[in-house]
């Protein structure tokens, strides 16, 4: 969850080099020599899945033409069902500036619902969302958003 959030944030991803090298001068040192960083399709493991190693760079650069992490500017709706739990995603979107909506309050146009992965259109949190003009997402495909190659766009 931490280092979800931390991409979702676009804070800094760095080797453990960092804090060993940063402890050995006793102060703390330039970031860019220890960023967890690979140009080109390298991955690392990241809890059940890959995180693209050009992934946290890409969000931490983004992050002035955005006006803050991946999710600013983006209100959310989480199905009470949605694995992780809703208020680990919860914590996700926020740490990245997005907003998320209490649980029945009415979902607006633009929004983004996460329903279950696997869910279909009869799912009741799908049906809302096409009634109120939102998209739906999954969380496999949100958090694969966040992580994967390419860095896509997470607001459709």
């Amino acid at each position: 969850e931490k280092l979800l959030a931390g991409l979702a944030a676009g804070a800094w991803l760095l080797k453990p080099s960092w804090a060993e090298a940063s402890a050995a001068a006793g102060a703390w040192l330039p970031e860019e020599a220890h960023e967890l960083f690979s140009s080109g399709e390298a991955t690392a493991p990241c809890g059940r899945g890959l995180l693209w190693l050009g992934a946290p760079r890409a969000h931490r650069l983004a992050r002035p033409q955005r006006g803050g992490g991946v999710f600013v500017g983006q209100t959310f709706t989480l199905d009470p069902e949605v694995v992780p739990p809703p208020a680990q995603l919860r914590r996700i979107i926020e740490a990245g500036g997005g907003t998320v909506l209490e649980q029945g309050a009415p979902l607006r146009e633009g929004a983004i619902a996460v329903v279950p992965d696997g869910a279909d259109a009869s799912h009741p949190l799908a049906q809302e969302a096409t009634r109120a003009q939102a998209s739906r997402v999954g969380p496999n495909e949100l958090l694969g958003r966040l992580v994967g190659l390419g860095v896509a766009s997470l607001a459709g």
